[in-house]
């Protein structure tokens, strides 16, 4: 399974018409409106939420290059985004609000102070987090060091460092090993804005351990004979499985298919990322065991923020961002892209805020039998 994803995995999901951006939020009425703004967030979309942070809920989202109407701006949480860093919130005509961070507008002015943005959901991060920091320097030679959402390579890239420049660092967490220009470590270093980055590449001072986090919780298991929903993505049984002794990094399963076999998408739900990761030349050719990433792959947002990925598919999947699909829908075919060593459908599944994370992932196997689809055996509604 791939060891590195080298663009970012993002969070998208958007309905357009006509250029402009649609939010999955239901029908408010529209206030007076102050100024039409253009969502700029790459080849990612930018969350629509009901408060000025990111952890508040997600309401909407909007595709980058959609329109969309704001009317003021609150202080929020500090993002860094495409077009600034900035801790404004930017206020929709529906009531909601996106990062200020990804908008291309005009001049906006502050939100009265009443009433106030939604209160902030409690950290998911213990209250003893360490308060000190260390400024280190990033020694990665002529090729950037890519700052990541999780301590491994399979985590999104959410931005990008030179060699020489500084970086605030507030604690360490145990990850992947990454042999570097500095060091061979499995220590990664958590940045101010909660990032991260290989410790491989970092010259720096002392640093303590980050305070652990709260282990994802798999769902009640569900009586037998009840249809959840969900149904297996392919038949077979997976050869390899979740984080083996010999590889903790593999973050789900394995399952050894023919080329072609088509994917289905395992639970209704919004496709969130449709994406070719590869160190190699393409994602249309075959990949190899030397090749670094996950191929042409499909991530699919479900309700109770779970999320599943698909990988090494054999060609551009036949479903776009932003797009609903249904519980078996074909959302993929069985290829070898990416690191592979033959054609198979890595499966992954993920639960909680965040995006798709290795600090998010569960096992499949236990996950499916749980929501009674389990892999391997055939199901009445697959």
């Amino acid at each position: 399974m791939a060891r590195s994803l080298r663009r970012g995995l993002a969070t998208v999901a958007l309905a357009a018409s006509a250029g402009a951006a649609v939010l999955f939020c239901g029908n408010a009425p529209a206030a007076a409106a102050d100024a039409s703004a253009v969502v700029d967030s790459g080849n990612t979309a930018l969350k629509v939420r009901s408060g000025a942070s990111t952890s508040t809920a997600v309401v909407g989202l909007l595709r980058s290059g959609g329109r969309v109407t704001l009317v003021c701006q609150v202080a929020g949480e500090t993002i860094r985004g495409r077009v600034r860093t900035t801790n404004l919130w930017d206020k929709t005509a529906d009531g909601r609000y996106v990062s200020d961070a990804y908008i291309r507008r005009g001049a906006l002015s502050a939100c009265p102070s009443a009433p106030t943005p939604p209160p902030a959901a409690p950290p998911t991060v213990p209250v003893s987090a360490p308060t000190t920091t260390t400024v280190g320097t990033v020694d990665s030679g002529s090729t950037p060091l890519n700052i990541r959402s999780a301590a491994t390579t399979s985590a999104p890239v959410v931005g990008s460092l030179r060699t020489g420049n500084q970086v605030t660092l507030v604690c360490q967490v145990a990850g992947q090993t990454i042999s570097g220009r500095v060091r061979t470590t499995n220590l990664w270093d958590k940045t101010a804005d909660g990032r991260y980055v290989s410790d491989a590449y970092i010259r720096r001072g002392a640093l303590s351990a980050c305070p652990s986090t709260p282990t994802p919780q798999l769902p009640p298991q569900t009586n037998p004979g009840v249809n959840t929903g969900w149904v297996i993505p392919v038949p077979g049984a997976p050869l390899q499985v979740f984080r083996p002794v010999t590889n903790p990094t593999h973050d789900g399963v394995d399952i050894m298919l023919p080329r072609d076999t088509p994917i289905a998408a395992a639970s209704a739900g919004v496709v969130i990322t449709v994406e070719c990761n590869t160190s190699g030349p393409s994602c249309d050719v075959d990949g190899g065991p030397s090749v670094r990433g996950c191929g042409w792959y499909v991530e699919v947002e479900h309700a109770n923020q779970v999320i599943t990925r698909y990988c090494h598919l054999v060609r551009r999947p036949p479903v776009a961002v932003g797009q609903q699909v249904t519980s078996g829908q074909v959302i993929g075919h069985v290829g070898t892209s990416g690191n592979s060593s033959g054609p198979h459908l890595h499966y992954e599944v993920h639960i909680g805020p965040g995006g798709a994370t290795r600090a998010n992932a569960v096992d499949p196997i236990a996950f499916m039998q749980r929501v009674n689809a389990p892999l391997g055996v055939l199901v009445a509604n697959r």
